[in-house]
């Protein structure tokens, strides 16, 4: 297999049209002089009167060959998974690997949370330190995605946990992943932040959440109003930049910060909800 690269103009595309008329595997991509155009072809379609053809309609071009690659294999061998103190998560591609107090199998998917993140990584880093701490019964994992951390709460504590999330093509895969890990007794609503009646209705004990800081800036009064008091809340997907502001309008509800990790650019913080008289 040999794959042609072409770079043409804008004002070329027209022309070369009845070019990518005869050959079937033809990709473009936009850039910023016009486009790359990409042909995909066997090594038997490549002969003098293709390539006069391209000649032709183009001045330049290249051919390069595409080696024959196992993408099985290549996804085993790069599936070598991460530890954290108490867990070994992987894809679950290759056999005998290594094993620590607790085992999850996160395949690559659509939905965000595998734990090669560092703002994963650092979530469940979180949840291991405070739940040394603490004991915890009603728990909420917002923006759940793959159930990773729900998942990882779930091994930890032995409890009942509600997991949410916007994306409406989630559910399917938390499902998923929830059986290839035989867990149960965590509850999938499909919702928007704190948006649910039932959720509403509820007070946690520990609230997490993986996602990006403006989403976060966005929900820290719903936080405030559904922890109980002396409730704690885990927050990453902050980038150390970020961390400041974040703190700032935390404290403006009483969610007052008690640790914070740190992993390459990012930042996990754990912060408990203050006790007020006028609740």
């Amino acid at each position: 297999m040999k794959r042609i690269k072409i770079e043409i103009k804008k004002e070329h595309e027209e022309k070369a049209h009845q070019l990518f008329d005869i050959l079937e595997n033809v990709s473009i991509f936009p850039n910023n002089s016009g486009y790359l155009v990409e042909i995909y072809i066997s090594n038997s379609e490549i002969d003098y009167e293709l390539k006069k053809k391209i000649e032709k309609q183009f001045k330049s071009y290249e051919i390069e060959e595409i080696r024959k690659t196992n993408w099985i294999l290549n996804n085993i061998n790069d599936d070598k998974g991460f530890e954290s103190e108490l867990f070994f998560i992987s894809q679950g591609l290759r056999k005998n690997i290594r094993i620590k107090r607790f085992s999850l199998i996160i395949p690559a998917n659509n939905a965000f949370g595998t734990g090669t993140h560092e703002s994963t990584f650092l979530a469940i880093k979180s949840i291991e330190y405070i739940t040394k701490k603490k004991k915890f019964y009603k728990i909420l994992d917002l923006g759940t995605g793959s159930g990773i951390l729900s998942f990882v709460l779930k091994y930890i504590l032995m409890t009942k946990i509600i997991s949410t999330d916007i994306d409406k093509n989630v559910k399917g895969c938390f499902i998923a992943n929830l059986k290839k890990n035989n867990l149960n007794q965590i509850r999938f609503i499909e919702v928007d932040g704190f948006k649910s009646k039932e959720i509403k209705k509820k007070r946690f004990d520990l609230i997490v959440s993986n996602m990006l800081c403006n989403l976060q800036k966005k929900i820290v009064k719903y936080y405030f109003q559904s922890l109980k008091k002396n409730g704690n809340l885990i927050i990453s997907g902050i980038l150390k930049n970020q961390e400041n502001e974040i703190i700032v309008i935390c404290n403006k509800f009483n969610l007052i910060l008690k640790r914070k990790f740190y992993k390459g650019d990012w930042v996990s913080l754990i912060l408990e909800k203050k006790y007020t008289y006028d609740e």
